[in-house]
């Protein structure tokens, strides 16, 4: 019997506890944190911090972040719901520095008119969705307390493999 190769690509998935949409796994972290330790835990997952750089993203996201209050997770009141974005203002212009993407993103959900939510806060640096402003996003302290949700790619692999004389595979193709 002749050799043959049989090619497939192995579907993506994503870790225990995080859920996948359109190329991306996302886990919402337990408890409240600030920016610097939600950076640092989304981190320490090989993740960052999500950043929804389209529309349909951003109501994805904000969809699931419902349920959270749905679900009664660490949050008490819609306007409890506030989830930190991996971008920051460091000019108080508008223009975002994000974790994970190459220069400013083409799409922003401001509420309004955009930065600073109360006049005169100039270190407002760090962006979050809120739910007082049902997921649009405003700046705020970076050492507040908010929820975090967590953002990595998820990566296609392929894999040839050639099945033996007797068209079996071997012991190799179960260490993909």
């Amino acid at each position: 019997m002749a050799n043959f190769v049989l090619m497939g690509a192995l579907n993506a998935a994503c870790p225990p506890g995080w859920f996948l949409w359109q190329g991306s796994c996302y886990i919402f972290l337990p408890g409240k944190m600030d920016f610097i330790d939600g950076k640092k835990s989304c981190s320490e997952l090989g993740a960052n911090m999500m950043v929804p750089d389209t529309e349909d993203e951003q109501d994805f996201i904000w969809r699931e972040i419902e349920t959270q209050l749905e679900e009664g997770r660490n949050v008490n009141s819609v306007n409890d719901l506030d989830v930190w974005i991996g971008c920051q203002d460091f000019k108080n212009d508008g223009s975002l520095v994000c974790m994970g993407v190459e220069g400013d993103l083409t799409f922003k959900n401001w509420e309004q008119s955009g930065t600073n939510d109360e006049p005169g806060e100039p270190n407002e640096k760090c962006v979050r969705m809120t739910g007082k402003w049902k997921g649009k996003w405003g700046d705020s302290s970076c050492s507040d307390i908010k929820l975090t949700a967590c953002e990595m790619p998820v990566s296609g692999r392929m894999q040839c493999v050639t099945a033996n004389a007797d068209g079996r595979f071997g012991p190799s193709i179960l260490h993909i």
